[in-house]
């Protein structure tokens, strides 16, 4: 079930603390989470924000594409495709999302709530110290700072609000009064 009319797509820099903040957000709110399909390995048996499609239950991406006609958003990323569906968009919250991802979404999403989009900021050095926590390697870390540089190129431009979160509980409650109330406090 959804909580609310409107879908809040949270796009962010690798690093900057979305996955975090909206399984929080799920956790303590309530608000339902859009779990992203992709055709990735799970970095770990437990891992979640996705739903993994075995390789065995399709024959390449066309074939997987015409299983899921209605997709809302969709991106490769690293030789992996992400996608979601507008059933999935109609029965949740918070999508934690590219700027490519918001783009088709704005696009294709014809159902019956709101979009709005959340842009997540906060200082390089923490980004990288917060990538490096959840077990990413020095090459990886470089590699997906280059990749936002160019996939986050205008990102502010798609946001309906931009929210710095250095720190976590302070940007929650931000966050958190912008899906109650539509404003934030400062």
């Amino acid at each position: 079930r959804s909580n609310i009319k409107t879908i809040y797509l949270i796009m962010g820099r690798s690093g900057v603390g979305k996955t975090t903040l909206v399984e929080a957000l799920c956790e303590r709110e309530g608000y339902k989470q859009i779990y992203s399909y992709t055709t990735r390995e799970p970095r770990t048996p437990d891992e979640k924000g996705h739903i993994f499609i075995p390789r065995a239950s399709y024959k390449n991406l066309d074939d997987l594409k015409t299983q899921y006609p209605d997709r809302v958003a969709e991106t490769l990323f690293a030789g992996n495709y992400y996608f979601s569906t507008e059933k999935q968009a109609e029965q949740c919250d918070l999508y934690v999302i590219d700027p490519a991802g918001v783009r088709t979404f704005k696009e294709r999403y014809k159902g019956k709530k709101k979009v709005k989009v959340v842009l997540l900021k906060c200082m390089k050095f923490m980004a990288e110290r917060r990538m490096a926590a959840r077990g990413d390697s020095e090459v990886m870390i470089k590699e997906r700072l280059a990749n936002d540089d160019v996939m986050f190129a205008g990102a502010e431009e798609l946001a309906d609000v931009v929210l710095y979160n250095d720190v976590f509980e302070q940007t929650y409650q931000q966050l958190n009064e912008y899906i109650k109330t539509g404003k934030v406090k400062e």
